[in-house]
């Protein structure tokens, strides 16, 4: 996967098919005897910086809600955009805090909400007005869940 790729999709340089066809496959996983999964990521870095959005993840939600972009590969994209050094967005600007709030929720479904076309869509309002509209019924049905730990690295000198 190659950081450039998802700042010329948010830049509106490069369509959606092709950064799912970038960010498909990005992760190696494995899962040991014990059900820790491992995930790393295979990330070319871009150069230089890209301050990020709400448009751009309201974009993003567009695509992924038209599947064009499927949720394997918004995985891949949420976690090169947290650790990856080029994206910025500053949280103590109202737009940045809903950037911020936004790749909280997409980035972590485990812990948050399910990403649901619903949920998707409710991200998708936050991004555009501030306005947090979630409620019980996006929360994960109560019942057994496995014990699943995962660990994420990020592999800054891969081959893709």
């Amino acid at each position: 996967m190659r950081s450039a790729v998802i700042r010329e999709f948010f830049a509106g340089r490069a369509t959606a098919a092709e950064l799912q066809a970038d960010a498909s496959g990005a992760f190696d996983r494995h899962t040991d005897s014990a059900g820790t999964v491992f995930s790393r990521l295979r990330m070319i870095p871009m150069e230089g910086e890209f301050q990020v959005a709400p448009e751009h993840l309201i974009a993003l939600i567009d695509a992924v809600l038209e599947g064009a972009v499927d949720l394997e590969a918004l995985d891949a994209i949420m976690f090169a955009l947290d650790v990856a050094d080029g994206f910025m967005w500053d949280a103590d600007t109202e737009a940045g805090d809903r950037v911020a709030e936004a790749l909280g929720l997409l980035g972590v479904p485990e812990i948050n909400f399910p990403l649901t076309p619903i949920v998707l869509r409710k991200i998708r309002h936050l991004l555009e007005t501030g306005e947090e509209t979630f409620d019980a019924s996006d929360r994960r049905p109560p019942g057994p869940r496995p014990h699943l730990v995962s660990e994420r690295r990020w592999d800054r000198d891969a081959d893709v």
